[in-house]
């Protein structure tokens, strides 16, 4: 039988319409996978984490979506003391390159070997050197990266020398650290002592602190002295200084002369006790504030001092 030309020229005109309803769709998916794909990168794992709910499926689709890129997995302590050391090595049967300026994340928590020996009342166990590590020649790796904790803690982060500076997870931060937290872990040292850096040249975002330190001077719960960012940190643990300059958060915030760039602490609070033993300049927040600014942070901790001191700081 022969087609009405009409009905002929009417069956091609739907099949045209069909095919193009079908790549039109295809088209939006795509659209749709490419931008979700480029909003998830986009966001920082804390919103992924809020996002849907549960630490453990951000894990999931972070990883997803960066599969194929230059993050490098940190599963163990041996290989977060490798952090910005140049070597190549075999993570989960592939060969990752751990540079200095590389983007680290925290897969699972993990226990850096100190802890608190209820019988005798005293912490031991392994003495955490700070990050960045030397290698065999002394040179001191350098780590301006970032180290993205996921969410994850770490604990036994133990340190007991009332010789040394600059003491914490890193010694001198010049790069990123977030989303990490610092749990049963003790540090007692000189100056410049922080859960997360004893000094921070760099940002340290969304961290909290649950570790006990006592020092001379510059000690806070988060970074001992700040010359950049601290932002979104809580501290939870008791900090105590002999001398001066002990905060909640910062010790004391300072101008880097060489770049006179203005420190900033953004958002943060403190719950611990703040022990200021003898001099001056003690801080719920901040022991003292050098031409830096402070927004819209708080303390809810008790502040013990025996010279001047804040105990609350809400600016802006």
């Amino acid at each position: 039988m022969k087609m009405n030309p009409k009905s002929q020229k009417g069956a091609i005109t739907l099949i045209v319409l069909v095919t193009m309803l079908f790549l039109i769709a295809f088209l939006m998916s795509m659209y749709i996978r490419i931008s979700n794909k480029a909003q998830t990168s986009a966001e920082t794992t804390e919103e992924i984490a809020k996002k849907y709910n549960n630490i453990g499926e951000a894990n999931d689709i972070y990883n997803s979506y960066f599969a194929n890129s230059d993050v490098i997995p940190i599963y163990t302590v041996e290989q977060l003391k490798k952090i910005g050391s140049g070597e190549k090595i075999e993570v989960n049967g592939k060969i990752y390159t751990f540079t200095t300026n590389g983007y680290y994340t925290l897969m699972n928590d993990l226990d850096l070997g100190g802890y608190y020996d209820e019988e005798n009342e005293t912490w031991i166990g392994t003495q955490w050197e700070p990050l960045p590590l030397s290698d065999s020649n002394g040179t001191q790796y350098k780590f301006t990266g970032t180290l993205d904790g996921l969410g994850h803690e770490i604990k036994g982060l133990y340190i007991n020398d009332e010789e040394l500076n600059n003491q914490g997870l890193f010694g001198i931060l010049t790069g990123t650290v977030k989303n990490l937290s610092i749990v049963e872990s003790y540090i007692n040292a000189k100056l410049y002592i922080g859960a997360i850096a004893g000094r921070n040249e760099g940002t340290v975002k969304n961290c909290i602190n649950k570790a006990e330190m006592i020092g001379t001077g510059n000690i806070g719960g988060i970074v001992g002295r700040n010359y950049k960012i601290v932002e979104g940190c809580t501290n939870e643990a008791d900090i105590t200084g002999v001398k001066e300059y002990v905060g909640g958060i910062v010790g004391d915030n300072l101008i880097l002369s060489t770049t006179n760039e203005v420190p900033k602490v953004i958002n943060c609070k403190n719950k611990g006790q703040i022990n200021g033993t003898v001099l001056l300049q003690t801080g719920g927040i901040i022991g003292t504030n050098n031409k830096g600014e402070i927004y819209r942070c708080y303390n809810k901790g008790t502040v013990l001092g025996a010279g001047r001191h804040c105990r609350i700081f809400y600016l802006r």
